[in-house]
């Protein structure tokens, strides 16, 4: 059955690349096509009204016919200059931008700032000079990204400094993109268009951009586990400390001579009549310290699904994200890692290089889970519902006492509503997110089906284990 399955999953992939190759060659006509739709549906609708028009004069010589033919001629003489004037507005800074570009004197800056919003939607601030705005015009751009596969929507800035009306020859300002997904995004490319006053002329040319960003994941609201730390940072300090203790005898011992009287237990002694002193418990003076092991194992060979590459990526790292920020505000030092590498990055915040270890993650089948996680330094090891029933065996066998593992179930991502509830879903709520589109084949797919029943095969390994674990649900708001 599964092997039918990935036969059609590979068939309709060649099918879909194909589509995808045509509709990329269609995207780039569009592009640089130099007319909009507005100047072709102007000109079919003025050669449709100048006929109506002229099958309204009269066969024999009147006023009317006069009066009429002056008012077709003064409409042209008013809306033919108007046409080239706007075409000229558009062509003049569009040859001086160009002949920047030739001679290597545009000067591009696109940054995005360290501390971004939380949410899918990065800030980017875009200096571009020398380029002028066309006459009671507008300039747009569109970045491309992966290679020039995908692209951004067509953008104004929000606001453009040093830059006087259309005299001014240095646009800068900042967008914010709506972007689709918690990941690394490497941009190729830009675009540049110059529109005309009427929005009947477009000149589109793109110039070479090489800028990175990734995006921060947004935060879960959850009820939190209980999480102890197992992990310090010197093992070989030690100090003693004596600690306040509930219960009768716990951590006391009977009073010898060697023992100083000043840790002599008085209220014990005034009930027992024994006298008992309270004997020191070894801590380690940095145990606040946890290690959080995420696995992205994808043991179901699922990621060739749209939904499970993206809204399920998504919402998996959200939730590892909660988890660490809920340690983090415990008051304990966490220390993340993932079962991939994660490349160089610029210096910053400990939680900047977790929020980047998350977005360059991906679903793999290379590491398994007890391959990289370290069973005596863990404190809380994260699986989603693509894990291998076989890793979650291991796990349980080599966990030791402090150990808690996170399951992140992923029918959690795109809950299936019920009801009447399911009618809304299905035509008003599936527009908000872009990677909803693909929805109704999700909940239909057999991968699906596969997923929903290794998490329940999960949750019932986890509990017949006695292993600490904890089902991540989060809270709606």
């Amino acid at each position: 059955m599964m092997g039918i399955f990935y036969l059609h999953a590979n068939m309709f992939g060649q099918l879909e690349a194909r589509l995808k190759n045509g509709r990329t060659i269609l995207e780039k006509i569009i592009t640089y096509f130099p007319l909009r739709f507005y100047l072709l549906a102007f000109l079919v609708f003025s050669v449709i009204a100048n006929t109506l028009l002229l099958r309204q004069l009269h066969a024999e010589p009147s006023a009317f016919n006069d009066m009429l033919t002056a008012l077709i001629k003064l409409v042209r003489t008013v809306v033919v200059p108007l046409l080239v004037i706007g075409a000229a507005s558009v062509a003049v800074p569009y040859l001086l931008f160009w002949w920047a570009y030739r001679s290597r004197k545009l000067h591009v800056t696109l940054e995005s700032p360290g501390l971004q919003p939380e949410g899918l939607k990065q800030e980017l601030r875009l200096s571009i000079s020398p380029l002028w705005q066309p006459f009671f015009g507008q300039v747009y751009f569109r970045l491309l990204y992966d290679k020039g596969q995908k692209r951004s929507p067509k953008f104004s800035l929000v606001r453009r400094e040093n830059a006087i009306g259309f005299a001014g020859k240095k646009q800068e300002g900042w967008y914010r993109w709506p972007l689709p997904g918690i990941r690394d995004y490497d941009i190729d490319s830009m675009i540049v268009y110059m529109e005309d006053f009427f929005h009947f002329f477009k000149l589109a040319m793109p110039i070479k951009v090489n800028q990175s960003f990734f995006t921060r994941p947004s935060g879960i609201a959850f009820n939190p586990p209980d999480i102890s730390p197992s992990k310090t940072e010197r093992e070989d300090i030690r100090i003693k400390e004596w600690r306040r203790v509930q219960g009768e005898m716990i951590n006391y011992k009977h009073f010898d001579s060697n023992d100083d009287v000043r840790r002599i237990v008085w209220k014990i002694y005034a009930r027992n009549r024994e006298l008992v002193v309270r004997t020191p418990e070894v801590l380690n003076p940095f145990a606040s310290h946890v290690s959080i092991f995420v696995s992205f194992f994808d043991g179901l060979d699922a990621h060739i699904s749209h939904a499970i590459r993206h809204s399920c990526l998504d919402y998996y790292k959200a939730a590892c994200w909660s988890l660490y920020r809920q340690l983090q505000n415990q008051g304990l030092k966490a220390n993340f890692i993932t079962d991939q590498p994660v490349p160089a990055q610029v210096p910053g915040t400990e939680g900047l290089h977790v929020e980047y270890a998350l977005a360059v993650s991906n679903w793999q089948n290379q590491t398994r889970p007890e391959e990289f996680v370290v069973m005596k330094d863990a404190s809380l090891v994260c699986i989603s519902s693509l894990t291998d029933l076989k890793d979650v065996l291991i796990l349980t066998d080599l966990a030791t006492t402090s150990l808690t593992i996170a399951f992140v179930p992923l029918s959690n991502a795109t809950p299936f509503p019920t009801g009447w509830n399911r009618l809304k879903w299905l035509f008003v709520e599936t527009e908000k997110d872009p990677n909803h589109k693909e929805s109704l084949l999700w909940f239909v797919s057999p991968i699906r089906k596969i997923m929903i029943e290794n998490e329940k095969k999960i949750q019932e390994m986890l509990e017949t284990s006695g292993t600490k674990f904890f089902r991540f649900e989060d809270i709606p708001v």
